[in-house]
């Protein structure tokens, strides 16, 4: 066969992938005007030249498969996914390689509906920050740990950590759910406080369940969790400002729609955190539980007694 011919054919079959993902032997030898054993040969040449090509017998048909947008050196995007594609960058914290792939798909679209990148306003991270959440994306998707030089607020000091990520959110900040390889904890560590990463790591630790992880997540308030505490944190937001604030509530909390307002309850132990929220609402909310009632005023005892104090 001619190689124009054969340009022809591999022309034929490649407008045939990009329209189904499996063909029988003899349609594709009808759609190219040639025959069943020509078109044998030159998948066969196609699949050891690199196309995923899968064939299956099953008399007396033969069909060859391929992914569903697959392409040479890249993947077919159907215009409404790109668009799709688009939002979804568009949403994610600004940096170099975001930019970079949100101009080429609008270079690359024939259509003017593809909305503007300037919709959409987010803090931008810095070059650091992005080729270390790049690292960190990596090592989720191949089971390895990192050794993070990370800024501890806890302790004030600079400390070097072997985490095992498992989980990113986005911000801002962008948080990072991990097990710390020192107490083998879940923990939160933030993107913005990283040092530096040293490189990967020896040993992972155990995987979570999914519903471990998801758990540990949604009780979080502010970046923050704690299960020291047992008993469960409620408290009372009067009407009208529990009608904003029930939307607003943290994933961790819970309402209760009262005849005066609403009753909040927050099961895991992070009762200072929630005695903040609760401080936060400047009179419209009254804790109920013994700890948080405690807790909250021993809070509101410290900021009145900063406030009494002269300035310097």
């Amino acid at each position: 066969m001619s190689r124009r011919r054969t340009a022809e054919v591999v022309a034929a079959l490649l407008q045939a992938f990009l329209e189904e993902g499996t063909w029988s032997q003899a349609e594709l030898a009808r759609r190219a005007k040639t025959t069943p054993e020509t078109i044998r040969k030159t998948l066969e040449d196609l699949r050891n030249a690199g196309w995923p090509l899968e064939r299956e017998l099953d008399p007396p048909q033969v069909y060859w498969s391929i992914p569903i947008g697959w392409l040479p050196a890249g993947i077919l995007v159907p215009m409404e996914r790109a668009t799709d594609l688009l939002r979804l960058l568009s949403r994610l914290p600004g940096d170099e390689d975001r930019d970079a792939m949100i101009r080429f798909f609008v270079s690359s679209s024939p259509q003017s509906t593809l909305p503007r990148p300037e919709a959409w306003v987010h803090p931008r991270i810095g070059r650091a920050q992005a080729a270390w959440l790049r690292e960190v994306e990596d090592v989720i998707s191949s089971d390895q740990s990192l050794r993070v030089r990370y800024f501890s607020v806890h302790s004030g000091l600079q400390e070097t950590r072997t985490i095992s990520f498992h989980r990113i959110v986005n911000g801002p900040p962008i948080r990072l759910c991990g097990t710390c390889h020192r107490s083998m904890r879940l923990k939160w560590f933030r993107l913005d406080r990283f040092l530096d990463i040293e490189g990967r790591a020896e040993g992972l630790a155990e995987r979570p369940p999914d519903a471990t992880v998801d758990a540990f997540i949604t009780q979080t308030i502010d970046g923050y969790y704690s299960d020291d505490e047992a008993e469960p944190s409620v408290f009372h937001v009067r009407f009208p400002e529990a009608r904003w604030v029930q939307p607003n509530l943290p994933p961790a909390m819970r309402a209760e729609t009262l005849f005066d307002g609403i009753r909040v309850t927050v099961d895991h132990g992070s009762v200072h955190q929630v005695a903040r929220y609760v401080l936060s609402l400047a009179g419209a909310a009254r804790p109920e539980s013994e700890m948080l009632r405690r807790v909250t005023a021993e809070l509101a005892e410290r900021v009145a007694d900063l406030s009494r104090r002269p300035s310097s």
